[in-house]
């Protein structure tokens, strides 16, 4: 349970997962402060959270569109690691007492490769290998907050993220795009057949629902006694094709869609699955996702608010 009077500061809280999080938290009782600074003014933000005395900061703010770290790898890493190391070093100094709660991602993992077959399963025992510069820099950020649990006795737990989405999301992500051209289509003539550019509708995805997520975020705080430094990946361990998606999206729009092929969005030596698997943080947590079905997910992508799909 959510403990009394229990004070969050959340780093990137106007983003998509931040919105949602701090709505959330609030909903629960939590005392939420969505950080105002930049990460790498550093007296700003030691004064920051010399006001706020977190009791955990929850740490999303990120360059986390691929193209734009791979564009300016400057600009990613002064971003994304250096100001993970202004904010370790803030808390050292105005809050040692402050939990973090980094959001990393899965693709800090080893992609899967063709001789593993479809069967294999993303968890914390996988290999790390960066599958690109925005995922090593969310890795290069993972041991500067684990040197920082031993060298300052900074409490950490890290989530490595896989795909979570909702309507509100980002029209650069998949289910998002469908949406978006669909309704924007159906506006102009609900009675058209619409044709809808996609990649390669074969491929099957571990996506989950932005409700699971932040419930996710919310089963690490209420533990009694987390580790010092703890990691975990969170997904809805299911893969889930994305024709069924796109079929199930269409239907629930009551939409005459035909997809069609543009290849410019498929992308070469993509593998045919990707799956990960919650065990650690469900036996840690008692976590569980709801969002594991085509139908779920799409039910959970099209609510208007939290409602129940976040509780418990």
């Amino acid at each position: 349970m959510p403990s009394a009077n229990r004070k969050i500061l959340i780093t990137g809280a106007a983003g998509f997962i931040g919105s949602w999080l701090v709505a959330f938290l609030r909903g629960r009782g939590e005392i939420v402060t969505p950080s105002t600074v930049d990460l790498l003014e550093f007296r700003a933000l030691e004064s920051e959270l010399a006001r706020a005395e977190p009791d955990v900061v929850i740490h999303l703010a990120a360059i986390t569109h691929v193209p734009t770290c791979e564009l300016d790898p400057s600009l990613a890493f002064r971003t994304n690691v250096a100001g993970t190391a202004g904010l370790l070093e803030a808390m050292r100094r105005s809050s040692p007492q402050a939990r973090l709660v980094f959001a990393s991602s899965a693709q800090v993992y080893k992609g899967p490769t063709p001789d593993e077959g479809p069967d294999v399963v993303m968890d914390e025992m996988r290999a790390i290998a960066p599958q690109n510069l925005y995922a090593r820099t969310k890795w290069e950020s993972e041991l500067l907050i684990e040197d920082a649990t031993r060298r300052d006795r900074l409490q950490a737990t890290v989530l490595r993220l896989f795909n979570h989405t909702h309507k509100s999301q980002s029209a650069e992500f998949f289910l998002p795009h469908l949406y978006k051209t669909i309704v924007e289509a159906m506006v102009l003539d609900p009675r058209q057949r619409i044709r809808v550019p996609v990649g390669n509708l074969d491929l099957k995805r571990d996506i989950g629902s932005i409700f699971d997520l932040v419930a996710a975020f919310g089963a690490t705080l209420d533990r009694t006694d987390p580790d010092p430094f703890e990691v975990f990946a969170v997904c809805s361990g299911a893969a889930k094709r994305l024709s069924s998606l796109a079929a199930e999206l269409a239907t629930r729009l009551g939409a005459d869609v035909e997809f069609v092929t543009d290849p410019t969005r498929v992308r070469v030596g993509e593998p045919d699955v990707i799956r990960g698997s919650h065990e650690r943080l469900t036996r840690a947590t008692g976590w569980r996702p709801r969002g594991t079905s085509e139908r779920e997910l799409v039910d959970a992508f099209l609510a208007d608010d939290l409602g129940t799909s976040a509780r418990g």
